[in-house]
């Protein structure tokens, strides 16, 4: 069911379809009146075309776009193929089939829902895809019904008035559709296959931050042994590792983010007047979901103050680092540039360390 069946038009986007009334109206003769009286207001259509416009430029970040269209298209190809394989072996039973084909439009029918629930089982249960294909086939879908104008999708409770031939609220959001995506949840739980890693617990970092400082305790950080002792490999590698946690669940980066944390990112040393107590400015260049008007990553990005916090050693962000940063220049000799990554890869041979940026 992969191909479009022949004969069957293009597959627009969502907002190529729900705009399309607008371009109708366009050649209509409206604008060239609009264009000698600005006073003219503009028609339902177009500023529903422009609403629409924003919303799939701006509403969502630009990969989360790309998937929902991904989304979009595939569903209603696999419709397509769907209501063509069912017309040639004549198929009889209670569904029929040319309203099944608008299943997908933008105003739902009594079989969305239900060809919502056939599209997923094809990626999920057929073609084996995981369970964030399940989400995200629901999420594109609510996203396109939730955003068609003056939609009954938007509805908060989905239900189907028989006697009005009338759908409220979004298919998306169907017990039934709910449930399937509950279902294959949990069969990726049970089964032991996720994508991620579980977000790591506070009470987790207390315990092994806990255990590094008995391990390797603070004052030792500022007594180095020499280059050829092999307790420095592990000093280093517990400061290194206090500073990643601290500074992982005080920002709550992904590795990514981290990883490309640059010594200049820091500022160091703030006090907000002489007696106040010390902190450090920290910029994050970019973020998962951060953009800018053009729909791409701002270059601005964000910075925040990070205080010291002794009540709190899994957010202690501040003394972690300070005494990474102390451990790094006595390994080295030299203050890194501000152009260095925070935390390098640590090498060891026989009888030095080696810093690898």
């Amino acid at each position: 069911m992969g191909r479009r069946p022949k004969n069957q038009p293009p597959i627009s986007s969502p907002a190529e379809q729900i705009s399309q009334d607008a371009a109708n109206e366009k050649g209509s003769g409206r604008r060239g009146a609009r264009d000698k009286d600005d006073s003219l207001p503009s028609s339902v259509a177009q500023l529903e075309a422009a609403r629409s416009s924003v919303h799939n430029e701006y509403g969502r970040p630009e990969n989360t776009r790309v998937a929902y269209d991904r989304y979009y298209i595939g569903g209603q190809t696999f419709l397509a193929n769907l209501v063509a394989e069912r017309r040639r072996c004549l198929v009889q039973d209670n569904i029929n089939n040319d309203l099944l084909a608008l299943a997908f439009g933008p105003e739902p029918n009594q079989y969305s829902a239900l060809a919502l629930e056939y599209y997923i089982t094809e990626k999920c249960c057929v073609q084996l895809k995981g369970k964030d294909t399940a989400n995200g086939i629901q999420a594109a879908w609510a996203d396109f019904w939730d955003n068609v104008p003056r939609s009954r999708a938007r509805e908060e409770c989905y239900w189907y008035d028989q006697d009005a031939n009338k759908v409220h609220g979004s298919p998306a959001r169907a017990p039934s559709v709910k449930a399937l995506v509950r279902d294959l949840n949990k069969k990726a739980k049970v089964e032991g296959t996720r994508n991620h890693a579980e977000a790591i617990d506070i009470h987790v970092v207390q315990k092994v931050l806990d255990w590094s400082e008995k391990e390797v305790p603070r004052n030792v950080l500022k007594n180095l042994p020499p280059v050829y002792d092999g307790r420095r490999y592990v000093i280093l590698r517990h400061a290194a590792a206090r500073a990643i946690f601290a500074t992982g669940f005080t920002l709550w980066t992904r590795h990514s983010e981290l990883a490309n944390l640059k010594v200049g990112d820091l500022i160091r040393h703030l006090r907000d007047d002489p007696d106040g107590p010390l902190f450090m400015k920290v910029h994050i260049h970019h973020r998962k979901g951060w953009e800018n008007k053009s729909g791409k990553a701002g270059e601005e990005g964000m910075t925040y103050e990070i205080p010291d916090r002794p009540d709190s050693k899994p957010t202690n962000m501040y003394l972690y680092m300070e005494d990474w940063l102390l451990c790094r220049r006595l390994a080295t000799g030299k203050d890194p540039d501000p152009e260095e990554v925070i935390f390098p890869s640590i090498e060891r041979n026989d009888t030095s360390l080696a810093f690898i940026v």
